[in-house]
């Protein structure tokens, strides 16, 4: 058992008298001798049944969790705010952002960098800069409507930040209810 010295593996699905199917990991090598004789082969099996379906389940469950992410219609961004040495953000890296917040944030801006948010923000929207930072301190889910002039947008944002530095933000577009409204 432990760090294998096998020349050859080879993963095999085998059945037991019961019917039970089994993932064996097989492994060969020449079992070390003193004279150059290659009749003898030690082989090792190891049961990965488990840990293959156990990565199988986590596959899969990522890839059910990507979709639904991606299909949300709440734009939903992650991101983490650099600060200098006094402790001031200086620059928002974008972490994950779903499909919606690229829809909504690029306006149809296809070359839009979103890497560092701050040139956008700072630009017109330097009052997103505190309100994540208000998020950040609070260490509590907010929710808060705000007009964005870079967007031209109104937009409900529920926000929360799940350690120092880090902000979790989904967001609606209420533009169209806000004009109804006036």
């Amino acid at each position: 058992p432990g760090k294998s010295t096998a020349d050859h593996d080879l993963e095999v699905v085998a059945q037991t008298h019961k019917g039970k199917k089994l993932i064996l990991n097989l492994s060969w090598a020449v079992a070390p001798q003193e004279k150059e004789d290659f009749s003898r082969l030690w082989f090792y099996a190891v049961d990965t049944t488990e840990k293959v379906r156990t990565k199988n389940a986590l596959i899969e469950s990522e890839s059910q969790y990507k979709k639904l992410f991606e299909s949300i219609i709440n734009g939903f961004f992650y991101i983490e705010l650099i600060r200098d040495k006094p402790g001031n953000i200086n620059d928002i890296k974008l972490i994950k952002a779903n499909k919606s917040f690229y829809r909504t944030i690029k306006n149809g801006k296809e070359n839009l960098p979103l890497e560092s948010a701050i040139p956008l923000l700072k630009a017109n929207d330097l009052y997103w800069i505190e309100e994540f930072e208000k998020i950040d301190q609070s260490k509590k889910s907010l929710k808060f409507d705000k007009f964005s002039k870079s967007l031209n947008k109104h937009l409900t944002v529920e926000a929360h930040s799940p350690q120092k530095n880090y902000v979790a933000c989904h967001f609606v577009d209420i533009t169209d209810r806000i004009n109804a409204e006036e």
